[in-house]
């Protein structure tokens, strides 16, 4: 399939709101391989997606997705450490600290503190971590 009409903000806050809800419920909702690596790929474009809601229930179920020490390969590979950096980095509020919970879990697993070294992230979680 080709790339759809682009998602409205207000339905991408409902989709993705839904999802951090079902994972709330049932971390291991989204199964695993194809489905995992499609979810994390919708997640991490909702955290891209700039409105704070998405925003921020992107985080979260990112933050539950971290607490499997099963997915965090998969969550390294689908980019989930440089995309939470930078929410760590420019945002506030909500998001900021879901994305800083689900980066410190996600580096637990060497590989993604490497992407996080590389990305000179290190510092930048540590400070938001201190606050």
């Amino acid at each position: 399939g080709g790339q759809g009409a682009p998602v409205a903000a207000g339905a991408l806050d409902a989709a993705v709101r839904c999802v951090a809800q079902c994972l709330r419920g049932d971390p291991a909702c989204l199964g695993s391989g194809p489905a995992l690596s499609g979810a994390l790929a919708a997640l991490t474009g909702a955290l891209a997606a700039g409105a704070e809601g998405p925003v921020g229930n992107a985080a979260l179920a990112l933050q539950v997705l971290a607490s499997s020490e099963g997915n965090l390969e998969a969550m390294g590979a689908a980019g989930c450490v440089p995309t939470l950096l930078e929410v760590v980095h420019h945002r506030r509020g909500a998001g900021q600290r879901n994305a800083g919970l689900a980066l410190a879990r996600v580096v637990k697993r060497d590989a993604n503190m490497r992407q996080l070294r590389a990305l000179h992230g290190v510092e930048i979680l540590n400070a938001y971590l201190k606050i």
